[in-house]
């Protein structure tokens, strides 16, 4: 697979605020990957009604950088990390789709296995897979273990951990580094 690494060259339209907190390059690829995944659910929550490239610029004019979280300021974004992420989920969105879905069944047989064997009831996070979330953090993941091939896979995974920590107790962050795990063994 063709490593398809973001471009260095940014458009001022495209970049985020100056006042931001510029941080290591390690955690403005963290901060591109959070926000991608919010940018996707937004996509998603709004049935599409928005263009990848819209949102890009949505996100990167008025939510990168100089936000302030629970005291945190956020570090900008890798600008283009970002934008690379957001369009690409959307121009591979099928084969991304196929990918999760495979995992995301994978994964059901082998709780279904542990299930029968403990007497246990599946997870909740199992029920609550395709909560728009949830599938916008497997479809970012998912494309950036099958794109960015030169980053290593355990990278891009702990930092999509880190993004369901966010958002999600320990059952779903668990299901996030399943299928990405999933995803990760078949593309690399």
């Amino acid at each position: 697979m063709i490593d398809n690494q973001p471009d260095k060259h940014n458009t001022n339209e495209d970049q985020a605020p100056s006042r931001a907190n510029t941080g290591s390059k390690k955690a403005q690829n963290s901060a591109a990957r959070l926000l991608a995944v919010q940018a996707v659910y937004q996509i998603l929550s709004n049935k599409n009604t928005q263009s990848p490239e819209d949102a890009v610029k949505e996100f990167l004019n008025h939510r990168a950088g100089g936000i302030d979280i629970d005291g945190d300021e956020l570090v900008t974004p890798n600008c283009e990390l970002f934008k690379d992420i957001v369009i690409g989920t959307f121009t591979h969105f099928e084969q991304l789709n196929e990918m999760v879905n495979a995992n995301r069944a994978a994964g059901k047989q082998k709780q279904e296995m542990a299930v029968s064997l403990n007497g246990q009831s599946p997870e909740p996070a199992t029920e609550r897979a395709k909560e728009p979330l949830l599938y916008a953090l497997f479809l970012t993941g998912t494309f950036e273990l099958m794109v960015h091939q030169s980053i290593d896979a355990p990278i891009i995974i702990n930092d999509y951990l880190h993004a369901a920590r966010a958002f999600y107790d320990d059952a779903e962050v668990k299901l996030v580094n399943a299928i990405l795990d999933g995803v990760a063994k078949t593309t690399r």
